[in-house]
């Protein structure tokens, strides 16, 4: 928890790790034990979460986003970004990739609820060869709503509910970046940061989304974010 003492929560984590390796003893299948060990690859590879922070009412966000290290996840495809944000909630789910500290992407409305990581990474490695001129590599986000209603009956709730699922989206991402200050760096409320100062997030426009950019400057006012 970010009200522990690091030092603390060291140990803490540190012996956790160490009661599952040696659960592990008992498991007899190698697939489960590689599943497991798996998933505590990913857990040791988690560098941020949201999961502390509170809205303005003091109750939890209705939204969970979890920043992690893909290249410490040794079950995980190549090519590995060196930043990966998910952010997942029974509204929408989505997911930003960025292959270096300063790179160059947009975001995206997908309809691909089952692979929009797939598409996402697509366009992004295509992204890196294209631009290699321009910046140094590339970066890119999508993300899927969950609850469209037919827009076939009603294109204006339709929408709306992207706009809305696109919002929530933002704002799990938003959580996880530090701010800039004049020359300094601020990081988020109630997030333990296992990683250096980065107050870098790419949120411009691509398919499905040309007509946010109001709703994402909209939401980095709220945050008292600069641009960036």
């Amino acid at each position: 928890m970010p009200s522990q003492a690091g030092a603390t929560r060291a140990d803490a984590s540190e012996a956790v790790v160490q009661r599952i390796l040696d659960a592990l003893v008992e498991v007899s299948s190698l697939d489960h034990d590689r599943i497991v060990r798996s998933l505590l690859g990913v857990i040791k590879a988690s560098l941020r979460t949201n999961y502390y922070q509170v809205d303005a009412n003091g109750a939890p966000k209705p939204y969970f986003s979890l920043l992690l290290d893909p290249k410490a996840m040794p079950e995980l495809p190549a090519p590995r970004p060196m930043f990966e944000i998910w952010v997942y909630s029974p509204r929408v789910e989505g997911v930003h990739l960025r292959f270096g500290k300063v790179a160059h992407g947009s975001l995206r409305w997908s309809d691909r609820r089952e692979d929009f990581r797939t598409e996402v990474l697509g366009l992004v490695k295509a992204q890196m060869v294209k631009n290699s001129v321009i910046v140094p590599t590339g970066s890119g986000g999508g993300f899927f709503a969950k609850n469209l209603p037919d827009p076939a009956v009603d294109r204006d709730a339709w929408l709306a509910e992207g706009k809305g699922a696109y919002q929530w989206f933002i704002s799990g991402l938003i959580d996880l970046t530090d701010n800039r200050v004049g020359d300094a760096i601020v990081p988020p409320v109630d997030v333990v940061r296992h990683d250096a100062d980065d107050s870098y997030l790419v949120v411009a426009a691509d398919k499905g989304t040309a007509t946010f950019s109001d709703i994402a400057n909209a939401k980095a006012q709220e945050y008292q974010l600069l641009a960036r």
